[in-house]
């Protein structure tokens, strides 16, 4: 049996002012793209141990003073969407906060619910994305997806039909003004044209055709948040 690689690396064994650097860049290495900060910058006092299991499968634990770390659309379009990570909190609080909505974690909370939402964000346009797609690609059972998502107030079906959100906003978008509204669809997931018109007018009221018009027009309805 082979030996497992095993490496850690301690900012206190460094002089106070290259910790949050070298914090940093470790955490750039192991973790996903994220831009992160702290009140303790000018001392930082933080410990990781990582080990490499093989197959592409690597554990980090994790020990530090408190920081924040902020996830931006550019850093999400940056991770490898073959890659997952599971944070597992073990001591400690934390919180995360996506879209006006606050969790908080405690020790033993797993962070996939937000791995999911990411993962829904980036393939918004695949027409593929389904509540079983998301299942499968995140090696979950479908009735296990539903489960995580009891207590969020909006469930996987209802996070894939933000698309539908996308797509009204392209509508309204001056730019794209010269856009076919099919062609918009199309880049949303949207393959059949009857279904998104039936969709679009389920969620709005109108057709997309005519919720353009409007729009351009300025009688058309406003915006929804």
């Amino acid at each position: 049996m082979s030996t497992l690689r095993v490496e850690t690396m301690d900012t206190t064994l460094l002089p106070p002012p290259e910790r949050w650097p070298f914090w940093v860049d470790v955490s750039a290495r192991v973790s996903a793209p994220i831009a992160i900060t702290s009140d303790h910058a000018a001392d930082f006092q933080g410990r990781a141990r990582l080990v490499a299991l093989g197959g592409g499968v690597a554990l980090t634990r994790f020990r530090y003073q408190s920081l924040a770390g902020r996830r931006t659309h550019r850093l999400i379009r940056q991770a490898d969407p073959e890659v997952y990570q599971v944070a597992l909190p073990l001591s400690g609080a934390s919180a995360i906060s996506a879209r006006r909505r606050d969790t908080m974690l405690g020790s033993g909370d797993f962070t996939l619910v937000t791995q999911v939402r990411d993962f829904i964000d980036r393939h918004l346009g695949d027409p593929d994305l389904s509540p079983q797609a998301v299942a499968d690609a995140h090696h979950v059972a479908l009735r296990t997806l539903h489960r995580l998502f009891a207590d969020e107030e909006e469930t996987v079906a209802g996070t894939i039909r933000r698309r539908l959100e996308r797509c009204r906003r392209d509508l309204t978008d001056p730019l794209l003004a010269d856009r076919p509204v099919q062609a918009i669809a199309a880049r949303w997931g949207f393959r059949d044209k009857a279904h998104f018109s039936r969709a679009f007018r389920a969620a709005y009221g109108t057709s997309p055709r005519a919720y353009r018009e409007g729009r351009r027009a300025g009688t058309g309805p406003a915006p929804s948040e």
